[in-house]
């Protein structure tokens, strides 16, 4: 008997030798590849392509489809920590909205992923011109294993979209006649409007303003996707040989445009800004009222109403 119980202590003893001197020869690099690969198994779980159709968040018809969206998630190395030498493992969502030739996509890298609850939170910068904007998503695997969250752009939390999506789904489909985003039209309409000219005795200011939009990015498409944002520029003319062109934002939520230029004058800059109102919360031909603000003592208001081109040719105020 004692030399059994001699025996088992014995091959204990070279069991827990063995296991030691193992975790010696490991470096902290060993133990943090082994990490990365059980992190990037349990990513690798989750991973594939979710397809379905965004859901307006915001509009006149809330719950309303939007377009066709397809999410592949799948496992991605960053690295990190001093030096950059540090790798962990998070999921990455590759994101296309629409179908054919007029889909926009944009990728989304999340800083980490909740292995407990399936969930991520992830940025992605746009270029829009003159600034850049934040894309946010949150995701999240659901307990009948959908992958549910919402798009949103950075200042516009409560008007975005959402999305419940399938694991191998065929791609949703979305009539045009019932998508619930109210996609204004901005066609080649010239608004109208005058305004007292303060610094001539009876003076008036004439204005012309056209507001179209302007060439983006597959980026910048998404956006206007996603959010109530509609980047415009605003051609905007006081009997100028050149009149100003100022880039801005429409904000269909609200009914604001508002645009600015920098500017050059005599050596000096300046910036010229537009804020303006929807005079109809749904649609430009109601007009629009606006305040013009520049440096350079020129501060006004003005309603603008539009003039559309008839069959002729001609202009109707």
């Amino acid at each position: 008997m004692l030399k059994h119980h001699h025996l088992v202590a014995t091959g204990f003893a070279l069991f827990l030798g063995a296991s030691l001197v193992a975790c010696q020869d490991k470096t902290l690099e060993d133990w943090q590849n082994e990490k990365v690969g059980r992190d990037t198994a349990k990513i690798q779980a989750v991973a594939g392509i979710y397809r379905g159709v965004l859901v307006s968040q915001w509009d006149l018809s809330q719950n309303s489809p939007v377009a066709p969206v397809e999410i592949r998630l799948e496992p991605k190395i960053k690295s990190g920590g001093s030096g950059g030498s540090q790798q962990q493992a998070t999921i990455q969502a590759k994101v296309i909205i629409g179908e054919g030739s007029q889909v926009k996509r944009l990728n989304f890298t999340a800083n980490s992923f909740n292995y407990v609850d399936q969930s991520f939170e992830a940025t992605a910068s746009v270029a829009t011109g003159k600034s850049d904007l934040a894309v946010n998503m949150q995701a999240e695997i659901s307990d009948s294993g959908t992958l549910q969250g919402k798009f949103e752009v950075d200042g516009y939390s409560d008007r975005g979209v959402s999305f419940d999506l399938v694991k191998d789904a065929p791609l949703g489909v979305v009539d045009s006649g019932s998508a619930g985003r109210p996609g204004i039209e901005l066609p080649e309409v010239v608004y109208y409007g005058e305004t007292p000219d303060l610094g001539k005795p009876h003076g008036v200011i004439q204005i012309e303003a056209m507001i179209r939009t302007y060439p983006m990015s597959s980026g910048a498409e998404f956006v206007e996707l996603i959010s109530p944002i509609k980047f415009v520029e605003v051609s905007w003319n006081t009997g100028m040989e050149n009149p100003p062109i100022l880039e801005g934002q429409l904000d269909l939520s609200t009914g604001r445009l508002f645009a600015a230029l920098s500017i050059q004058f005599e050596g000096q800059p300046y910036k010229v800004t537009l804020d303006c109102k929807m005079r109809d919360p749904v649609s430009l031909d109601g007009g629009l009222d606006c305040r013009f603000d520049s440096r350079m003592n020129l501060h006004y208001s003005v309603t603008l109403l539009p003039r559309v081109k008839n069959a002729g040719g001609n202009q109707n105020k």
